[in-house]
């Protein structure tokens, strides 16, 4: 677990592809092209680590996760009363976008630190 941890921090773009596979994936086996071409793009960028694209990789995740953020408010004020569903749409809509805001985060500060372009 240790080494999960580790992997995921120190490579953050790992996590935008699994989030994008996940994203692009119908059962039985079926992936949207698009994702599909994201998740290529997201592999280059891990072996090559060029600063600009990892920074509009990392401004367009977290541009992302702001509609999502206006998604679950959205999507929340069509509950006339607070009950479970609410709840848990709240719950675990602000836990995934949570987790995103911070991943995202970490790709904008790995490719702002690094020093040749």
């Amino acid at each position: 677990m240790k080494k999960l941890k580790h992997f995921f921090l120190s490579h953050p773009e790992s996590y935008l592809m699994a989030i994008c596979l996940m994203g692009g994936y119908t059962p039985p086996f079926h992936f949207s092209f698009l994702c599909l071409a994201f998740t290529a793009l997201l592999a280059l960028q891990l072996y090559f680590k060029t600063k600009y694209s990892g920074l509009a990789i990392g401004g367009l995740f977290l541009l992302l996760n702001l509609f999502f953020l206006g998604a679950l408010i959205s999507e929340a004020s069509e509950f006339s009363e607070i009950s479970t569903k609410l709840l848990q749409l709240l719950g675990v809509g602000g836990l995934i976008w949570g987790v995103n805001l911070l991943f995202s985060a970490l790709v904008l500060r790995k490719y702002a630190l690094v020093k040749n372009a």
